[in-house]
């Protein structure tokens, strides 16, 4: 509780619904349930070929069974701050090159990123200008 005078201002948060309710005023008190299981949802693609990855997606399954396959991210200038999985689903040497939206927009400072290795993902964050690995 922060106190801001000796009145009480309580800020119920309501995740599910989306609301902010204030009662009272002055003094400041947040309360907020309790969460038993944390869950995220997402977009799922599996890939085969080539792909521009969309600014809607979050997690891409790249299967280069067949030869070498390139996945584009979206403009990271476009999405700052969403995260986007790139794993590699099958078990031959081939890669899976992921590289940004254009030569300009660098991950970790390099043009492109390889999997090589079966079963490896890497969990890209868009900074606003590129994309970092976290």
């Amino acid at each position: 509780m922060i106190g801001l005078s000796n009145k009480l201002v309580k800020i119920i948060i309501n995740p599910d619904k989306g609301l902010y309710q204030i009662k009272g005023n002055p003094s400041l008190e947040i309360e907020s349930p309790t969460i038993h299981k944390n869950s995220v949802s997402y977009s799922v693609k599996t890939k085969e070929g080539n792909y521009n990855i969309q600014t809607n997606e979050n997690l891409i399954f790249g299967n280069a069974a067949g030869g070498e396959i390139l996945f584009r991210l979206p403009n990271a200038s476009d999405i700052q701050g969403m995260k986007i999985i790139v794993k590699k689903t099958d078990q031959t040497a081939n890669a899976v090159v992921i590289s940004g939206s254009s030569s300009s927009q660098t991950i970790d400072g390099e043009t492109e990123k390889r999997i090589t290795t079966p079963f490896v993902s890497f969990h890209f964050i868009a900074s606003g200008s590129n994309w970092y690995i976290v």
